[in-house]
């Protein structure tokens, strides 16, 4: 089993039915959502620690691009249920990350403070070690940095209103 993050954009109108009905919950899940979504795989945790400094939640607006958003009322999917962020909190996140300059971050990777940190999936860190996994870091953080900067600026859906995002960390 491992834990995967996936973000999709969803219009607000949407998101605040999600918070309510299960029919609704049941309607986004047997949607094709085309517009973005980004399956960031294993390495969420990862970049989450390096952005942050931290595994714990840390300080908004950056940390919601991991570990951010209200709770929906969903069953539990491996790491709590889906989470979301509003309009402007997504608005808030790709500013923030807008000022993360890549290769700065892929700077601050440190495979042996993951492992210490017990940052998941701490087998892959331990394996690492001796290779050079930034690329896999500045790949997903760019996945992530553009998702934000979609739902941040995307006006195609006026008659649904603005874009927010919908995180869903769960076991595969």
């Amino acid at each position: 089993m491992r834990l995967t993050a996936h973000y999709f954009a969803l219009p607000m109108d949407l998101i605040e039915k999600l918070h309510t009905c299960d029919e609704t919950r049941q309607e986004w899940a047997d949607a094709p959502w085309e517009l973005t979504s980004v399956d960031l795989g294993i390495h969420w945790e990862a970049i989450h620690y390096t952005l942050c400094g931290s595994r714990k939640v840390g300080e908004a607006p950056l940390s919601w691009a991991i570990k951010g958003g209200k709770e929906l009322q969903t069953e539990d999917f491996g790491y709590g249920p889906m989470r979301v962020l509003t309009h402007a909190e997504t608005q808030q996140v790709s500013t923030a990350l807008e000022g993360v300059d890549v290769d700065s971050l892929v700077a601050k990777w440190d495979c042996q403070a993951l492992i210490d940190h017990e940052v998941y999936p701490d087998f892959l860190w331990k394996r690492a070690l001796g290779d050079d996994p930034k690329e896999y870091l500045a790949a997903d953080f760019q996945q992530i940095k553009g998702h934000f900067h979609t739902c941040a600026t995307y006006d195609g859906l006026a008659s649904r209103g603005n874009l927010g995002t919908l995180l869903w960390i769960m076991s595969s």
